[in-house]
């Protein structure tokens, strides 16, 4: 599940490269250094002011190099922060992004310059985190910037996509275990996606997000996770992984049951978990997306379903259950998943459960999990 947008500030968020040129071409003059060409500049576009520094006096004694960078740090040379431009439709786009994600900046800039552009500037308010060169010992490409970025906006590095323009960053997104799409005229295979039109950014992000819903958590039978598979392969060779169930009850012991688009009936609400979810995540995911619920939940526990599901080719399903409970009325149905609902007595579906043997009423997983329910409740 995707949580989290990383920005790259040269190159994505700003069009930087006059200004860049021209603040490199001034500190080197003013320190006593060839400045370099239009023509040599895109080799060193992309690094570090420390790193820029140490190629352009072709590696003079460390304190030179310090000394040269903290001119530039401070304002003894001037840079032109009205050259450079933010891409088109950017204001849009960082906006609709903030709606649905967390957005972050990790950037080889210092930190007194990541917002000093006023087009940057005003986009601050949409950014959680911004990681500059200060925030970390080791910078692009290793991983360390992204990890950092993913710690402070409280996700796991697996749940971020970065949006980069150079080599350097598909390495550093690789490293860090994050989805990278490129922002570039050019094309780069080993980037998840490559566009030049930063509007399309959304549409590129979504997809890499519906790419993981369509794998599942493997994992053992005490629910230690042993890796990612798809939901297919679980499904066919019974491969025990996570659905989180959720039952809606009334104050007089009626549950909600959900009749699906097939016809068989099943629990109030459930689905699998995502990679990059836990159970209660998903557990609210769904109530959201089924019933048009948004609730506190109880947790009652797990149990192991091993049923034959004639929806699944009578392949026999494996499924790890973490069981939520909450007290609430369905709102909206979700019009391609749930045909109808309605309300009924616990053990009376249950005893009703008995007679469908072949699952063709029931879906199997419910039979389990009623069961385990209806044992925490004591009421079998």
């Amino acid at each position: 599940m995707i949580k989290a947008i990383i920005f790259d500030i040269d190159g994505v968020l700003l069009d930087s490269f006059e200004a860049n040129l021209k603040f490199f071409q001034d500190l080197m003059i003013k320190t006593g250094y060839r400045p370099p060409t239009r023509e040599e500049f895109p080799a060193i576009f992309h690094l570090s002011m420390m790193d820029a520094i140490k190629v352009l006096t072709k590696s003079a004694p460390e304190e030179e190099i310090k000394k040269i960078w903290e001119i530039g740090r401070g304002c003894e040379v001037g840079y032109d922060v009205g050259l450079p431009k933010t891409p088109e439709g950017a204001e849009e786009v960082i906006e609709k992004l903030s709606k649905s994600y967390l957005l972050g900046i990790v950037t080889s800039r210092i930190k007194e310059s990541v917002y000093e552009s006023s087009k940057l500037a005003k986009l601050e308010k949409y950014f959680k985190v911004a990681v500059s060169y200060q925030d970390t010992i080791n910078h692009k490409p290793h991983p360390e910037p992204l990890f950092f970025a993913a710690q402070k906006l409280e996700v796991k590095s697996e749940e971020c996509v970065y949006i980069g323009d150079v080599e350097n960053d598909i390495k550093a997104a690789r490293a860090a275990g994050i989805k990278v799409i490129i922002y570039s005229k050019n094309k780069f295979d080993q980037a998840d996606a490559c566009t030049s039109s930063f509007t399309k950014l959304p549409e590129l992000i979504l997809s890499l997000a519906q790419e993981n819903t369509d794998n599942v958590i493997w994992v053992d039978e005490n629910d230690n996770e042993l890796g990612t598979i798809s939901r297919e392969k679980a499904h066919r060779e019974g491969i025990l992984h996570r659905i989180a169930v959720i039952y809606l009850t009334r104050k007089n012991g009626d549950i909600l049951v959900q009749e699906r688009m097939s016809g068989r009936l099943d629990h109030s609400s459930a689905g699998h978990v995502d990679v990059g979810e836990d159970y209660l995540q998903s557990a609210k995911r769904e109530l959201k997306e089924e019933l048009d619920i948004e609730s506190d939940l109880t947790e009652l526990g797990k149990t192991i379903s091993n049923e034959v599901e004639p929806e699944a080719g009578k392949n026999r399903i494996r499924h790890i259950f973490k069981i939520f409970e909450c007290e609430a009325e369905p709102g909206n149905l979700a019009k391609d998943e749930v045909k109808s609902v309605f309300w009924a007595n616990p053990k009376t579906i249950y005893e009703e459960m008995k007679n469908d043997i072949s699952n063709q009423k029931f879906c199997g997983g419910f039979k389990d999990s009623l069961k385990f329910f209806l044992e925490k409740k004591k009421l079998i």
